[in-house]
């Protein structure tokens, strides 16, 4: 596998479509700014780099368990007591239930088919016990694609074989060549659910600017709420 892998790379970009797989100078600049801030160190690149140059369309990447329901789609889904519990303003509570239902579904922007879900796309930097995950896109996808990108809910559902159909046609691989990587991607997962420390950092673009600080603050809120209720130490947390 390990050869493959090898001539794969090889063979394709360092950068993936459609989202940043590698991130940009300017990008890295940031983020490791703000993590010296914290005395952190980190990886360069996304820790499913490798994965995301073979399944160079659609990345199959596992969210680490402890940023399960830990994202933008919860927010929204939450009322407005529980988002001001976490710091959230009114205004910014309605600007961002707002920005989320504008955003366009028609269109999947992986196969070109009629869209009909948000997705959030992230990337995941470790440094040993610790970690930052960095949204970096929203992007609308069909129910298939959608399916494919979150192989660990398609196997749990009893979707997995439909879902690997859907990352082998999409990336022009066989579905032997998606089973074969399943091992490292799930190697790549499993690493990342050691990582008992993490912060969430969202792009400049994701979000409107007026809101983004915001916003993110609210994600890290969200994730220490959910670190205390199991007793356990997943965050380091500093709001800016």
């Amino acid at each position: 596998m390990q050869n493959k892998l090898l001539k794969l790379q090889t063979r394709e970009a360092k950068r993936c479509v459609n989202h940043h797989c590698v991130v940009g100078a300017t990008e890295w600049s940031i983020l490791t700014q703000r993590a010296q801030l914290y005395g952190w160190k980190f990886m360069s690149v996304d820790a499913y780099n490798n994965i995301c140059i073979v399944f160079k369309r659609l990345c199959p990447k596992l969210v680490p368990k402890p940023l399960w329901r830990v994202s933008i789609a919860k927010l929204v889904r939450m009322n407005v007591g529980e988002l001001i519990d976490l710091g959230l303003e009114i205004e910014v509570v309605e600007k961002l239930k707002s920005f989320w239902s504008s955003l366009p579904r028609d269109r999947c922007i992986i196969c070109n088919s009629k869209g009909s879900d948000i997705d959030e796309f992230w990337d995941y930097y470790a440094d040993g016990n610790r970690g930052i995950a960095r949204l970096v896109s929203l992007r609308s996808l069909c129910s298939s694609c959608h399916l494919a990108k979150h192989i660990g809910y398609a196997n749990v559902t009893g979707r997995l074989e439909e879902a690997l159909k859907q990352l082998a046609k999409v990336n022009n691989l066989t579905l032997s060549d998606v089973y074969m990587f399943l091992n490292e991607v799930y190697s790549i997962w499993r690493m990342l659910n050691s990582i008992t420390t993490w912060r969430i950092e969202i792009a400049e673009g994701v979000l409107p600017e007026d809101i983004r600080v915001d916003v993110e603050n609210a994600l890290n809120k969200l994730l220490e709420k959910r670190s205390r209720g199991k007793g356990k130490a997943l965050l380091d947390y500093k709001s800016r």
